[in-house]
C-alpha cells in the first residue's frame, strides 16, 4: 500500500486535503492528533515529558499543551529537549499504524499529515510527499478564524517550519490552496489520478 505524507504551512489546508482523501478511501492519520494522545499522563512520553519540564499541575487530569506551548515557544533549548522526547515516539505510532492496515482491501492508500515532516526529516519514509501551500495572508486570516489567536502566535509557530518556498520545491506533488473548497476538491481528484 503506497505511503503518502501531506506537508505544508500553518493553515494552509492540510487537514481539509486529508479529509476529503479520507472520504475517498484512504485511511489517514495525523501526527497532531498522535501527539495529543501521546501528551496524556498515563503515557511513558507523557510521564517522560511532565518529568522534563517539571509541570506543576494537570487540567482535569490532562496535561495542558497550552502551558507546555507557554514554557518552550520562547526558550528554543527547552523546545528542542521536548521535540526529541515526543518526535521519535510520533513517528514509531505512524509505523504501528501503517503496519496495521497495509495489507487491508478497504483503503486505497495510507496518508500521514505531518506538518513538520521536512523540518524531522521524515520524507524518505513515504513513497509521495503532497505539499499544500497558500498565500502567506490567507494562511493568516484562516489561522486567527479557526485558532482564535493573533498574529505573533501564527508568526512564532511558522518560524519553527521550513519556508514554503522551500517545501513547494522539494514536494513531489503540490496543491496550491488558494481559491474556493470546490477548486480545492477538483485539485485533490486529480492528485487522486495520478496516485493510482
Amino acid at each position: 500500500m503506497k505511503k503518502i505524507a501531506v506537508t505544508g504551512g500553518l493553515a494552509s489546508g492540510k487537514t481539509t486535503v486529508c479529509s476529503y482523501l479520507k472520504e475517498l478511501g484512504a485511511y489517514v492519520v495525523s501526527a497532531d492528533e498522535i501527539v495529543h494522545r501521546l501528551l496524556s499522563p498515563e503515557t511513558e512520553v507523557g510521564k517522560k515529558v511532565v518529568a522534563y519540564l517539571g509541570l506543576n499541575h494537570l487540567k482535569r487530569g490532562k496535561i495542558d499543551r497550552k502551558e507546555i506551548a507557554e514554557l518552550v515557544f520562547p526558550d528554543i533549548e527547552k523546545l528542542k529537549g521536548l521535540e526529541k522526547l515526543i518526535h521519535p515516539a510520533v513517528l514509531s505510532e505512524i509505523e504501528r499504524a501503517y503496519n496495521r492496515i497495509k495489507n487491508q482491501k478497504e483503503y486505497s492508500f495510507f496518508l500521514a499529515e505531518i506538518p513538520l515532516l521536512y523540518e524531522l526529516g521524515w520524507e524518505s519514509f513515504f513513497d509521495e510527499v503532497i505539499t499544500v501551500v497558500a498565500q502567506d495572508a490567507l494562511c493568516k486570516e484562516r489561522y486567527q478564524k479557526m485558532a482564535a489567536k493573533g498574529r505573533e502566535d501564527f508568526e512564532k509557530r511558522m518560524a519553527r517550519q521550513m519556508i514554503l518556498k522551500e517545501k513547494k520545491k522539494r514536494g513531489g506533488i503540490c496543491i496550491e490552496n488558494d481559491g474556493t473548497l470546490e477548486q480545492l476538491k477538483q485539485k485533490i481528484l486529480e492528485i487522486l489520478f495520478k496516485l493510482r
